[in-house]
This record gives C-alpha cells, sequence and structure tokens, in this order.
C-alpha cells in the first residue's frame, strides 16, 4: 500500500504540472502511516512479540469491522438483511474471543490495539533529530488535507501554487520510513528462510 500510495505521488509530480496542490500530503501521509506500522510490527527480536503485534492488528481490524456493520443497524433493514447483520456481529464476537485466547497464549494481559500512529512515528525515530520534525509535520499536514483543515495554508506564502519546498521534506520522511519498513521485512523473511 505505501509502495502504491508513494508512486502515486510521484507518477501525479514528474509527469505534468502537480493540479492538486494539496492531494500529495494525502497520499504521503497514508504512505508514512504504512510504512510506519510495518516497522512497530516487525522492529521486535522476538518472534512471539511480532506475533503478538499482529494480533493487535487483526483485533484492530476487526473493531472497525464490527462498528461498520453495527452502525448499519436501522428500521430500514428487516428480516433478513438484518438477520445476516446479526449473524457478522456474532461470527466477529467469536474471531474477537479466538484472538483474545491467542494474546493470552502469547504472553499478553488482555486484547488490546496497537498504539496510534503518531506515537509509532515518534518511537521510530530519534527525537533530537530533524528528521522527526520533518515526520511529525508530514502527519500533521497531511491529516489537516485529509480532513479539510486550512491551516496548511494560511502557514504558506502563496497556498495557488505547488509548494516544491515542503514536497521534498514530505516525501523524503516517507520515503525513509518505507525503505526502513522494506529493510525490516527482508531481515525477518530471511531469518525465516533460515529456520526451514
Amino acid at each position: 500500500m505505501a509502495f502504491d500510495h508513494l508512486g502515486a505521488v510521484v507518477d501525479a509530480v514528474v509527469r505534468e504540472p502537480p493540479q492538486r496542490l494539496k492531494a500529495y500530503f494525502t497520499l504521503l501521509r497514508t504512505a508514512l502511516e504504512c510504512g510506519v506500522r510495518v516497522c512497530w510490527l516487525l522492529e521486535s527480536d522476538t518472534s512471539t512479540e511480532r506475533q503478538l503485534r499482529a494480533t493487535r492488528y487483526r483485533y484492530e481490524n476487526l473493531e472497525e469491522q464490527r462498528k461498520a456493520i453495527a452502525e448499519m443497524a436501522g428500521t430500514h433493514l428487516i428480516g433478513e438483511t438484518d438477520e445476516i447483520r446479526q449473524h457478522s456481529l456474532m461470527l466477529i464476537g467469536e474471531q474477537r474471543t479466538a484472538l483474545a485466547d491467542r494474546a493470552s497464549a502469547l504472553g499478553a494481559h488482555k486484547l488490546e490495539k496497537p498504539p496510534d500512529t503518531l506515537s509509532m512515528i515518534r518511537k521510530w525515530v530519534d527525537l533530537n533529530s530533524f528528521e522527526v520534525t520533518a515526520f511529525v509535520q508530514l502527519w500533521r499536514t497531511g491529516s489537516a488535507s485529509a480532513h479539510g483543515h486550512f491551516w496548511v495554508d494560511e502557514m504558506r506564502d502563496n497556498p495557488r501554487q505547488f509548494d516544491y519546498d515542503g514536497f521534498q521534506p514530505a516525501i523524503q520522511g516517507a520515503m525513509l520510513v518505507i525503505n526502513d519498513a522494506m529493510k525490516l521485512y527482508h531481515r525477518r523473511s530471511i531469518s525465516r528462510a533460515e529456520q526451514r
């Protein structure tokens, strides 16, 4: 996902003059989020901890699915449609119980969601470096763009022009995290192959 988003940004910037002035922030924010979540998932040297983190991701995914299905309730859902919704919620409950059992077997006291992305970013980079400012600002400006907040435009000299100066550190932040994620993935896949 991170590579797809990063490629979309590069294509948009390289092939022709940018038309959407803030869309790249949203794409790079997603690339950064996916990259840092992979880093969090794979960073531990112990297989047990990585499995537990994967269980936490699965739990988060189930919770989002449960919310989406639960919100479909209403008087317009009658008969068989509402029965299917209720059955889906029951199956999610069973999967949640199985995940809780798995987390317990891996040594967790309770099943919980992963940390929020900003906490992952702050943990992954050196807080005393320039890069952390770029990563956090990419996260903040990407969030502002995604949610339609205009404070990002107010900070720029000319919000009607593409921000080439801001684009460079933004794309660098996403690329560095994705690069780290790919290195971790490669390291884990090699060690797994050696175990066979």
